[in-house]
């Protein structure tokens, strides 16, 4: 164990520059996410209801700057710890699939398949808590009620709801995310004849991080955070469609079945609900966390002891 906690020092690298790059990246970010909610849950009169610029502009006003940082408290840390296992498990798993440290450049493949364990762990770990943060997004309730009912009515299975869904939904998420990016930024600094990360023997040179600029990189990021979350995004439908159903009183117990009543109710265009609001929140908040992921993993690198006898158990 590496700093008492850690399976290895490349876990522990990745965790903490998850960590911060997801602290970081969040405090910049949630006045968007504060808005796309109160888009979405706000009562009032709607942009469309304006009849003049001036008074649409003080919609947007008072959605946006009216208390931007409102629920941060407990979307920092949450954000926070999400980001530090995510990278932590795609880290620990990259020897796992071949990937040579100082070695070769890691296939989009290997990527993949070290995204996809994360996936794997995060959908172990974290579910409950997906589960519940979905439900109060529903029901619109506090945590501890939401806690207690869903413990009353449906036991230690309640906080369980889609489970398995959920390894299949965070592990093709997390592959496309953590493959992504990397392929995204090779393709939008390419010239011909250069390397990328697949054809490291290709004649010309690489692209070191120091000649990328950061456009590119926030590119890629916001780019890769849409492809992520269209690649799954039917699932997301479901999968929330099922966690938010009335305590005590559900309707579906299976996935397909709740599909089925999704494609009745609006056909395919149900599958696609709320997609421009992600959209809204995915691409700017992976366009700083992708980014800044890479330089403060350097920074942690450098500066986290190699000796690991000495920090072993």
């Amino acid at each position: 164990m590496y700093l008492w906690v850690f399976p290895s020092r490349d876990a522990a690298v990745g965790a903490l520059s998850g960590a911060s790059a997801g602290f970081v990246a969040l405090l910049v970010a949630h006045p968007i996410e504060t808005f796309k909610v109160r888009l979405q849950a706000t009562p009032g009169p709607s942009v469309r209801s304006c009849r003049t610029l001036r008074a649409a502009l003080g919609v947007y006003w008072r959605l946006l700057w009216v208390r931007p940082y409102s629920g941060i408290a407990i979307h920092l840390p949450q954000y926070a710890a999400l980001n530090a296992l995510r990278f932590a498990a795609f880290e620990a798993a990259k020897p796992w699939v071949g990937v040579i440290p100082n070695g070769p450049p890691p296939t989009t493949k290997q990527l993949f398949l070290s995204g996809a364990f994360a996936g794997v762990v995060v959908a172990a770990t974290l579910h409950p808590l997906f589960m519940l943060k979905t439900m109060q997004q529903a029901q619109r309730s506090s945590i501890l009620p939401t806690v207690r009912a869903l413990w009353a009515q449906e036991g230690l299975r309640g906080f369980y709801r889609t489970f398995c869904l959920g390894f299949f939904r965070y592990s093709v998420a997390l592959g496309v995310f953590f493959s992504a990016f990397p392929w995204l930024r090779a393709r939008l600094t390419a010239t011909p004849g250069s390397r990328t990360p697949n054809n490291p023997s290709s004649s010309g040179g690489s692209f070191p991080r120091a000649l990328l600029g950061p456009t590119v990189e926030m590119l890629a990021g916001g780019a890769t955070g849409v492809l992520a979350w269209t690649a799954i995004y039917p699932v997301d439908v479901v999968q929330a469609r099922m966690c938010g159903e009335p305590i005590g009183a559900r309707v579906h117990t299976r996935a397909l079945a709740c599909a089925r009543t999704l494609y009745r109710e609006a056909g395919l265009r149900a599958f696609a609900r709320g997609y421009g609001a992600v959209l809204l929140r995915g691409f700017p908040i992976n366009a700083m966390l992708l980014p800044l992921y890479g330089r403060v993993h350097q920074w942690w690198d450098e500066t986290l002891p190699r000796v690991e006898g000495l920090m072993a158990m």
